[in-house]
């Protein structure tokens, strides 16, 4: 721990209060020989500040995320008295629990609870719920609500001297602005009396999290300690102002989002009427056949076929196809993206039709080895690719030419299908637009913004192919097309968005608090031995416009590392290797890496899952 980062201490508002800082807040209080902490703080944190473990009475914990208390367990260990708020209280007492079965790694359409759980089980002994109010050594604390990143977080009061002092998690990050913005994906009644999933519900948190701070306000609190971040001292004018920034951010969002095609009626800024969008469709030339709600076919005169995809019922039409003489054979099968409802019966179609497998280069690692990889919608059979192509890669196929196109779209890891045949020009997309936009409605699929990035990668690839070029989204029946200007138009959109996440995001990039997975380790998850040597790769993708540098280190598994460097010159990941061992008791077990980077300390900001045999 020494010489990796150093604590500070970021403040003393005054009432026997410190406020200290590495990478995460830690607010203590002294009172004689004992002293509570809200948030857990790490041992070289303690060290500094002359607080010995074991004088820690208790620990308040705004909400579950290792990231705020990356030291919770060790002073859980060390005795201290563990609060928490009891509508996450399992998280706690259960993290090896919640790793268990897969269920948080794949067909992932839900992201709360969040994957960022502790390695170990730090069980609390208190549990407490907004409204709550108690003492320790004459400080008194008010339990707020807390709800926004988390499901179940709560925010403190605390009140001593004349002083108000309010912890709020990861609500705000210093005055007026967000860490992440990824966590506030959400989900949505539906008229129907359902609710929309949180997979499409892009911000759709940011009322709860807006909600809860407006019931901090009401309190008249000094000050604002968030778990990263400067103290707010203007506490009213900081939520306002993060209130403005948010409906800035958001309105952006709305003006080029699909969602208001699939979901049409459910908001405000989705309104009932799709003419607009209606107005873009077209009809699919004659080669084209829709043969199941995510699978697309490609018909050449000889009767034989390409598809674009498979799964749901579409291996089951296509071999009905076959049997009734329409079409010969299925020659090949095009992968647009990884998700489940694409890929489900790939495999299936490979064995009963005989069909080579063809994959983007940006595809082929999350189809062959989908374990390695934290990704909503995955799949977890692996899909070997028989042919990879590369970005304008082209080729001829009975009578068609087809290219291959990155499309960074709906995820990141998307690609495009250009086929042309007698004038008609066709671009599979996937996913990733409708007629009534953008599908970039999902934040934990790696929507990147700015210039040649994500969905402006895209639109910039439309954007050099004459027009018309038809385009198909499998989740759309038919074509549709958009003219230059509503691409420039929606190219424009991406810019005001990138600008607005700007100023609401504490970074030097929104990207970084739009990109879950900005940080990894790669695998993500494999069985192995007792004892094996495990080796991973650590992969920082530098959002940042220029050079970026960081060191790294691994925790939690037996063979810590101590600071590797990592760097990046322009847009690019750093990468650097990080080795343990297994660990020797059977189960399921979490190795997690610290990272500065730029100066700026995450503690145990990812993970890599082990179970052992």
């Amino acid at each position: 721990m020494d010489g990796f980062v150093r604590p500070r201490r970021l403040a003393m508002p005054g009432a026997g209060l410190e406020v200290w800082q590495m990478g995460c807040n830690a607010g203590v209080f002294r009172r004689g020989s004992g002293s509570l902490i809200i948030g857990g703080p790490e041992a070289a944190l303690l060290e500094r500040a002359g607080i010995a473990p074991g004088s820690v009475e208790a620990v308040l914990c705004t909400h579950h995320d290792r990231m705020a208390a990356p030291g919770l367990p060790e002073l859980e260990t060390a005795g201290a008295r563990v609060t928490a708020p009891a509508d996450e209280a399992a998280l706690f007492r259960e993290a090896r629990s919640f790793r268990r079965g897969g269920g948080w790694r794949v067909h992932g359409y839900s992201f709360h609870p969040s994957h960022r759980v502790f390695a170990v089980d730090a069980p609390p002994i208190a549990e407490v719920r907004p409204g709550d109010a108690f003492e320790w050594r004459g400080v008194r604390f008010k339990v707020l609500p807390g709800a926004g990143p988390t499901g179940g977080g709560v925010a403190y009061l605390a009140e001593a001297e004349g002083l108000r002092v309010a912890f709020i998690g990861d609500m705000m990050c210093g005055h007026g602005r967000l860490r992440e913005f990824h966590s506030l994906q959400g989900s949505r009644p539906l008229p129907d009396g359902g609710r929309m999933m949180e997979y499409h519900g892009f911000g759709e948190r940011c009322g709860d999290l807006l909600q809860s701070l407006e019931a901090v306000i009401e309190c008249g609190p000094d000050l604002l300690v968030p778990s990263f971040g400067a103290v707010v001292t203007h506490p009213a004018e900081a939520v306002a102002l993060l209130r403005r920034r948010i409906e800035a951010a958001m309105a952006a969002y709305h003006a080029t989002t699909s969602a208001c095609w699939y979901f049409a009626g459910m908001r405000p800024e989705w309104p009932i009427d799709r003419s607009e969008g209606e107005a873009r469709l077209r009809a699919l030339p004659g080669w084209v056949r829709e043969v199941a709600p995510t699978s697309r076919l490609i018909l050449a005169p000889d009767g034989r076929a390409l598809l674009i995809d498979c799964a749901g019922q579409a291996a089951d039409a296509i071999a009905a196809l076959l049997a009734d003489g329409a079409i010969r054979s299925v020659d090949c099968l095009w992968v647009t993206h990884y998700h489940d409802d694409h890929v489900e019966r790939v495999n299936e179609a490979r064995t009963r039709f005989g069909c080579a497998i063809t994959a983007h280069h940006t595809l082929q690692g999350i189809l062959e080895a989908p374990e390695a990889y934290l990704m909503p919608c995955l799949d977890p059979t692996p899909i070997p690719v028989d042919r990879v192509t590369n970005h304008g890669e082209a080729w001829e196929w009975r009578g068609f030419r087809l290219t291959a196109m990155d499309f960074p779209g709906q995820t990141a890891l998307d690609a495009a299908l250009l086929v042309e045949r007698d004038g008609d020009r066709v671009l599979f997309v996937g996913d990733s637009l409708t007629p009534g936009g953008l599908d970039d409605y999902c934040a934990l699929n790696r929507n990147l913004l700015g210039a040649g990035r994500g969905m402006d990668a895209c639109l910039r690839t439309l954007a050099s192919l004459p027009c018309p070029t038809l385009l198909v989204n499998q989740h759309c029946p038919g074509a549709f097309a958009f003219t230059p200007r509503e691409v420039a138009a929606l190219r424009a959109g991406l810019r005001t968005r990138r600008a607005r996440f700007r100023e609401l995001l504490a970074w030097d990039d929104p990207n970084y608090g739009l990109d879950a997975q900005w940080v990894r380790l790669e695998p993500y998850h494999r069985t192995v031995r007792a004892g094996e040597r495990l080796t991973w790769e650590v992969l920082v993708q530098n959002h940042s416009a220029g050079p970026s540098v960081g060191r790294v280190r691994l925790r939690d598994v037996s063979g810590s590392t101590d600071g590797l460097p990592l760097s990046a010159e322009g847009r690019c990941e750093a990468r650097c290797t990080v080795m343990g061992d297994a660990p020797r008791e059977p189960g399921v077990h979490a190795a997690l890496i610290d990272l500065v980077w730029n100066g700026r300390y995450l503690p145990a900001v990812a993970e890599a899952v082990v179970e052992v045999l």
